[in-house]
């Protein structure tokens, strides 16, 4: 039965890394747009992009922008994306998605003191748990309410709609504000559909594993006091 277990293991073992790619612009032209560090409420000081979830619910698993600092004096603190529901968009149905509410998820921190002067990726991951609908639009959102007051970042953006991309009904918001004429540079991913499923019956594996050498330990021992 145990070469049972390790054959499932390793048959589940890549699927568990697998990832749909619901938002990617990372091969157009590339502009930059500046946000503003401090105290914030509400949107103030942020920048994000609006994205479609998959036909099924997900969590978000990664988000990437490409960033750099405005001033290298001022890197103190830390930055987070978080992902929120947006606005209904205009009658058009597309470029007017703002974010809107509390945070619905939010990511781990990057130390703003790992920014260079050259716009880089930085990879946003394990988003608190919240289950994104199917087929809906939201917005992942970069927030710097935990940096010095008088940073700035630089976010790598695109000027334009990207035609043919796909992403031509999203847009980018700057203080909650949209900006039907940009793109954020970068990716958002969610766990590929069944993905979640698969981790469950790995899970299942292992206790059924536990369970069979736990239950062998406890014969063990029974069959030794019985020598005894």
């Amino acid at each position: 039965m145990r070469p049972l277990w390790i054959t499932l293991a390793l048959t589940l073992a890549p699927g568990l890394t697998r990832a749909d790619v619901v938002y990617s612009v990372t091969s157009l032209p590339v502009t930059e747009t500046t946000v503003l560090s401090g105290s914030s409420s509400g949107f103030t000081n942020t920048v994000g992009q609006s994205f479609q979830n998959t036909l099924n619910a997900a969590n978000v698993e990664s988000v990437t922008f490409r960033l750099r600092y405005f001033t290298a004096a001022y890197t103190a603190g830390t930055l987070q994306v978080g992902i929120y529901a947006t606005t209904d968009p205009s009658p058009s149905g597309a470029l007017n998605y703002t974010p809107t509410g509390a945070a619905l998820a939010t990511s781990d921190l990057i130390n703003a003191s790992s920014l260079t002067n050259a716009l880089d990726n930085y990879t946003f991951r394990n988003f608190s748990t919240a289950s994104l609908s199917a087929s809906t639009v939201y917005m992942a959102v970069l927030q710097t309410a935990n940096l010095a007051t008088g940073n700035g970042i630089v976010v790598g953006s695109y000027n334009g709609i990207p035609t043919g991309t796909g992403y031509e009904n999203y847009n980018l918001a700057i203080n909650g504000v949209r900006n039907s004429t940009q793109q954020m540079y970068g990716t958002v991913t969610v766990p590929e559909p069944g993905t979640l499923l698969l981790g469950s019956i790995a899970a299942a594996c292992g206790g059924g594993a536990w369970w069979r050498r736990k239950r062998q330990k406890a014969s063990q021992v029974s069959a030794s006091e019985t020598k005894c």
